[in-house]
């Protein structure tokens, strides 16, 4: 009981405080609004003041303007007199550009009046506003030129008179809207007001208490009192709701505890999963590796044994020359024609040739020293290098070979690679002209540069690929030349060095006689020899 008592009084302490606040806002919002009612007021009549004095003045300096020409001052002064029947202008003047007055309206004011006036006028700027005094000033203007001023001096009394009628009407309906306010604020504290300030004294209790048991005491049989008994079934369901998340929650933790151990026992088998297939794709790695180097052994193999073919065409001519050589010296010999002169001219013969053969085996062993280490090396070098392995190969075939290459071109990469990407083109048009008997055979070999590339395009005339098979031909083991003679990794080969290595690109199409072959490569950085 002494709890309901308390709470109240704390509620009706916040009314009489609602109350207090209520007055003195209404109050203060009441004084503003007549503040701003009267600033705008005032401003509204004073802008339509002075743009009806302009206009008005504007009007009768254009009548005059033609008078003042003429120094015609009683028509002047008919037309200021003609201001007479506005009731708030006090005075009109026509000056002349000197500031003489040439005509003039005055109402009921004296000389001295008369003499401040003008006085007062000649400092104006266009407009004053001076107690209750308004004051214009406008150029009289004819053809273009300014011929003197029209001054207007007018009464203000009527504007004020107006402004304070008006806002006292107005303060008036602020004042009675503040007492009506005033009067219904009273009722609405009583019959409103405390009754929520009671339910708002009981809930803050349930707030500071965190306990859903305290209901909100009921004062009232009406909307309020509806409010506060909805507000406790309310709490009611609320802890029915809350027992049930309870017994929710724990029955979650259970499933979750449940769900947590299976999941558990799928994470230790995904584990043991994890590490077999870990194992098989170790397997499979090493598998992959040992294939890889198994090709690329067989690729190098390949291209020796090809390399081998050049090397007994480059040593035929040579051999033939060293046993004409020794058969002449024989002949010689037998007939004692052989004497110092001659044996030192065919030792020196047989010297040069034993240095070609002996440079086409270091030609040879170059050839196949891996790069380990990235160089800036010349394309013109690389291609020249990979065609003297094959010129006595091709000449024998009556294969002709031409190039038209750029000698200022460099790349970045591994040239003795990128020389046997050549060779393996070669050998394989070499075969292809040779094994379709083509008539003036012919292989080009052309080199030139994009603005971020090196394109290298090697053209035959052995009739093509088939279509059916021209997206094979990069595939390891695929040939379509007999298993005795070939193995099928060359293409696949290049293809591994140029894009993977030297990070270029290698594509072959059909030409209208036979089959071209473009390998794109990044310039080097420093691309001019």
């Amino acid at each position: 009981m002494f709890k309901s008592v308390l709470n109240y009084y704390n509620a009706l302490s916040i009314a009489k405080k609602l109350k207090f606040m209520g007055t003195s806002t209404a109050a203060i919002a009441g004084v503003i609004s007549i503040l701003f009612i009267f600033t705008y007021q005032y401003s509204n009549e004073k802008r339509e003041i002075e743009k009806g004095m302009e206009t008005l003045s504007m009007i009768v300096a254009d009548n005059i303007a033609p008078a003042l020409l003429f120094y015609d001052t009683e028509f002047i002064d008919q037309a200021l007199s003609s201001l007479t029947h506005k009731e708030k202008i006090k005075q009109a003047y026509a000056f002349d550009s000197t500031w003489d007055v040439l005509g003039n309206y005055r109402s009921h004011i004296s000389s001295l009046e008369d003499k401040e006036s003008i006085e007062r006028l000649k400092s104006v700027d266009r407009y004053l506003w001076e107690g209750r005094t308004f004051y214009i000033v406008v150029d009289i203007i004819s053809e273009g030129k300014q011929i003197g001023h029209l001054a207007v001096v007018a009464s203000l009394d009527e504007f004020f008179g107006r402004i304070f009628k008006e806002t006292s009407i107005i303060a008036l309906i602020v004042a009675l809207s503040i007492l009506i306010t005033y009067r219904f604020r009273a009722v609405l504290r009583d019959s409103l007001l405390m009754p929520i300030a009671r339910l708002n004294e009981s809930t803050n209790e349930i707030i500071e208490t965190k306990s859903m048991t305290n209901k909100v005491e009921v004062f009232n049989d009406d909307e309020i009192g509806e409010l506060a008994k909805n507000f406790n079934i309310m709490l009611d369901n609320q802890n029915s709701i809350q027992q049930e998340l309870q017994d929710s929650h724990e029955m979650l933790e259970q499933q979750v505890q449940e769900r947590t151990a299976q999941l558990q026992a799928k994470t230790n088998e995904l584990e043991a999963l994890n590490h077999e297939l870990d194992d098989k794709i170790k397997e499979a790695v090493a598998k992959n590796s040992e294939q890889e180097q198994m090709l690329i052994q067989q690729s190098r193999s390949a291209a020796m044994g090809e390399m081998i073919g050049n090397i007994a065409h480059q040593w035929r001519q040579p051999l033939n020359a060293l046993g004409l050589l020794m058969q002449n010296l024989y002949y010689s010999f037998e007939s004692d024609e052989l004497d110092l002169e001659q044996m030192e001219r065919s030792m020196e013969k047989g010297q040069k040739l034993m240095q070609n053969m002996s440079k086409t085996i270091d030609d040879f062993r170059d050839f196949f020293k891996p790069n380990k280490e990235i160089e800036h090396f010349s394309v013109s070098s690389a291609i020249n290098s990979a065609v003297e392995l094959v010129s006595a190969s091709y000449k024998n075939h009556n294969i002709e070979l031409k190039q038209l290459l750029d000698e200022s071109l460099m790349l970045d990469g591994y040239p003795n690679e990128f020389a046997q990407v050549l060779l393996n083109i070669l050998s394989n048009a070499k075969d292809a002209l040779d094994v379709n008997s083509i008539e003036d055979a012919y292989v080009h070999i052309k080199c030139h540069s994009t603005d971020d590339a090196v394109i290298v395009e090697i053209t035959d005339n052995a009739g093509g690929i088939d279509e059916k098979i021209v997206e094979k031909i990069f595939d390891p083991y695929f040939t379509t030349k007999h298993q005795d003679v070939g193995t099928g990794i060359g293409l696949y080969m290049s293809k591994m060095i140029i894009e993977n290595n030297m990070h270029g690109k290698i594509t072959v199409i059909n030409m209208e006689k036979g089959a071209k072959f473009t390998i794109s490569m990044p310039l080097a950085k420093d691309k001019m020899c």
